[in-house]
């Protein structure tokens, strides 16, 4: 099943882009989880990879995903970036938006789209793909909460 949150923002478009592609900061926000990105690699872009890896005691579960979809927010103020998950154990995908609240664009904020489909790459029955995606949209919508957050709370402290 696909999984979509939205969350209306006051950020700009450009903002909140910024606060959902920081993928190092994704992990504050989930449980047992630290990101592991190619030192290499300066900026995320299309072909860029990193590891979501998930550790409780002696389990650790890595995750790991590559950029297939980069646009950030142009004049028009729509971005949007797609990952695709690589690994043996979670197939799927993730696309996030960010575009202008209002129609003209002018009412300030902006609306940030999270739509991904996440599975094991194993069969699970229909209670367990269930309760699957509603830990993944649970988890998901939190961590982009906490993203948001914290960049309105950073930029809040800049103006004073």
């Amino acid at each position: 099943m696909v999984v979509t949150i939205e969350r209306r923002t006051p950020l700009s478009p450009q903002q909140a882009w910024a606060a959902i592609t920081d993928f190092s900061a994704h992990a504050a926000s989930v449980p047992f989880t630290r990101m592991l990105t190619d030192p290499q690699a300066s900026e995320p872009g299309p072909g860029w990879r990193f590891i979501a890896r998930t550790k409780v005691g002696p389990f650790t579960l890595d995750d790991p995903m590559r950029i297939t979809r980069w646009s950030p927010p142009g004049t028009n103020g729509l971005g949007l970036f797609r990952a695709d998950k690589l690994g043996p154990v979670l197939a799927g995908w993730t696309v996030a938006r960010a575009r202008p609240s209002g129609d003209d664009g002018a009412s300030g904020g902006c609306i940030v789209t999270w739509t991904q489909q996440v599975r094991p790459r194993i069969w699970l029955p229909p209670p367990g793909a269930l309760v699957a995606d509603l830990a993944s949209q649970w988890l998901y919508g939190h961590a982009i909460d906490v993203l948001l957050a914290a960049h309105i709370a950073r930029h809040a402290c800049e103006r004073r």
